[in-house]
């Protein structure tokens, strides 16, 4: 019920969504992008699955990481092209 829901804060899936699909444009591995955003590998896993809220500094490292800004993990996803 609401009780539950109350006691754990929620984290916004699209973080760790746009997170994976920007690693996977980039072609890194959970490890590389670790390594360039000088972070453990197990911290990028559970971002990616939504596990872990992410602090500004750790957007900014990892946009940095992948040659991205802090926004393009907040833009949804552009719309395939027919």
């Amino acid at each position: 019920g609401m009780t539950r829901v109350a006691q754990r804060k929620t984290i916004d899936p699209t973080f760790g969504r746009r997170l994976r699909e920007l690693r996977e444009a980039a072609g890194l591995t959970q490890s590389q992008l670790g390594r360039l955003a000088e972070m453990l590998p197990h911290v990028v896993t559970r971002l990616e699955r939504g596990q872990r809220e992410p602090g500004w500094q750790t957007v900014q490292r990892l946009a940095a990481a992948l040659g991205r800004t802090p926004n393009d993990f907040l833009d949804p996803p552009p719309e395939p092209t027919p």
